[in-house]
């Protein structure tokens, strides 16, 4: 072990004592100030990892409310631009809802005129069916035609060539019954459809033919 000893090692005091040299062991003092250097590393280690940490913490609040202010700030902007969207959109929106408005009731029309023919249609089928199955159908139009002729003095009965070969004799019978009427004449014509009739008079005609009851029964209608 190196050691040092003070010169002038042993020498007495003004008050007679003797004092004894002191001895300074080097490894000592060296191993103190490595212990010494290293508890200042680690404690500068420990205030650097602090700050790093408070750093980091610091660094993350800012970027949080970085983000948050960022967030708020478009949103706002957003929200004012569309706004501004909005009004400058409300003109063409009403327009657009005034028009598909207005088409809606235009198809709501056109569908239901649609609707009205196509029952039209089926009607005149099925009753045109009924006619060829039952005659007294058409024996019953002209019954109603010549009693809306009533008064007249001249009255001309015209049926299908076919309705007029198998229904002359009930259709006169049922002339003579309506008293009002002048004797009627019984006219094969192939312009009428079959089962229909028209009587015509000095005033006008009276058309029963299925095809034109039909047309006034959808002018009605719509």
């Amino acid at each position: 072990m190196a050691t040092i000893i003070k010169r002038d090692s042993v020498h007495e005091q003004s008050t007679g004592e003797t004092v004894r040299p002191v001895a300074y062991d080097l490894r000592s003092v060296e191993r103190y100030g490595e212990e010494y250097v290293e508890s200042i590393r680690r404690e500068a280690a420990r205030i650097v990892q602090q700050a790093n940490s408070e750093a980091g913490a610091i660094r993350t609040k800012a970027e949080k409310e970085g983000r948050e202010a960022a967030k708020a700030a478009l949103s706002k902007m957003l929200d004012d631009k569309l706004a501004s969207q909005m009004l400058t959109l409300k003109p063409a929106l009403e327009q657009a809802v005034e028009e598909l408005t207005r088409a809606r009731g235009e198809w709501l029309t056109r569908w239901e005129g649609e609707a009205i023919e196509l029952a039209i249609k089926i009607a005149e089928r099925l009753v045109r069916r009924e006619l060829g199955k039952r005659p007294e159908i058409t024996v019953g139009w002209v019954r109603e035609a010549l009693e809306l002729a009533s008064g007249s003095s001249s009255v001309t009965v015209r049926l299908n060539p076919e309705d007029h070969e198998h229904l002359r004799d009930e259709v006169e019978n049922v002339a003579r019954s309506i008293s009002t009427v002048a004797p009627a004449e019984l006219v094969a014509d192939p312009a009428i459809t079959p089962g229909g009739c028209r009587v015509d008079t000095r005033h006008g005609s009276i058309d029963a033919q299925l095809e034109s009851q039909l047309a006034r029964l959808l002018e009605e209608m719509t």
